[in-house]
């Protein structure tokens, strides 16, 4: 019995960078399901 290479794709992260646009980056978050990482002072 061979063994088969199998390749399986995970779809690629994406960044979204914003300046003071709160509500956009809640509504983004709520539509795709993502996270939002807030740092006001690095």
């Amino acid at each position: 019995m061979g063994m088969e290479s199998v390749n399986v794709r995970r779809p690629k992260d994406k960044v979204v960078f914003g300046h003071r646009k709160s509500k956009l980056s809640i509504d983004l978050a709520t539509r795709f399901a993502a996270k939002i990482v807030n740092s006001d002072k690095m």
